[in-house]
């Protein structure tokens, strides 16, 4: 595996089954596509020369990303923490199969195999944090984490009060 410097920001819906709609995403870059915060690039949007106002730091890319069903956000570069809520016990093996199997249509459940706690996906936080949604709005390769407020409002009428993953991709 390859090692990268790069970091990206991940802003997920605030619920676990909610889907963005890409024709109100499509309406908010366009808005800021119009106020020289981002602008299209080969393959999708970029920076514009206003970007800082958006997320200081800047990012390479911007980009909606709806796979289809449910998702594992995580990091990618030294994994993550997974502990079950009960024991302790180290969950991302069997997270990731859990979610897997919510994918074909199972239930949206984890039993921990150690202590036998049973609970909603949802339930599982970890270290870095993680997420598992329908959808991510992604900012590639940042300078910066803190999105501005002028960010954060745009977004919070398409995803709530966003849940946010750091990812150092592989």
């Amino acid at each position: 595996m390859r090692t990268t410097h790069r970091l990206d920001l991940l802003l997920l819906p605030e619920h676990i089954d909610q889907d963005v709609d890409p024709v109100a995403f499509a309406f908010i870059a366009d808005g800021w596509i119009g106020g020289g915060l981002l602008a299209h690039r080969p393959g999708g949007l970029g920076p514009g020369p206003a970007a800082n106002a958006l997320l200081p730091g800047g990012f390479a890319a911007l980009r909606l990303d709806r796979p289809g069903a449910a998702t594992l956000y995580a990091n990618e570069q030294g994994g993550f923490r997974a502990p079950c809520p009960r024991c302790g016990a180290p969950l991302a093996g069997p997270l990731g199969a859990a979610v897997e199997a919510w994918r074909r249509g199972g239930p949206r459940a984890l039993t921990c195999p150690r202590c036998g706690w049973a609970g909603d996906l949802s339930a599982i936080q970890g270290q870095p944090p993680f997420g598992i949604a329908r959808a991510a709005v992604i900012f590639a390769d940042v300078g910066g984490v803190d999105l501005s407020s002028l960010g954060q409002e745009a977004l919070a009428a398409l995803l709530g009060a966003a849940r946010v993953v750091l990812r150092r991709p592989s």
